[in-house]
């Protein structure tokens, strides 16, 4: 739906602004987006950590 099309496109570095501002802090080169967010919706994005854990969390993307 075309109405559900961003103007721009949400990157790792939003979502890790986005996770410092809940308390989070994740350097965005963990963060492995396959591309950009470029649709409102719902994502799993995987951050991964040292040692080889990889956690998910869930991105809403929603018109502001």
């Amino acid at each position: 739906n075309e109405e559900d099309t961003l103007f721009g496109s949400i990157t790792n570095a939003d979502v890790a602004d986005a996770l410092a501002k809940a308390g989070h802090v994740v350097d965005r080169r963990q963060i492995e987006l396959e591309d950009h967010i470029k649709v409102l919706g719902k994502y799993d994005v995987p951050v991964k950590y040292f040692g080889g854990v990889t956690a998910t969390v869930k991105v809403w993307v929603v018109r502001a």
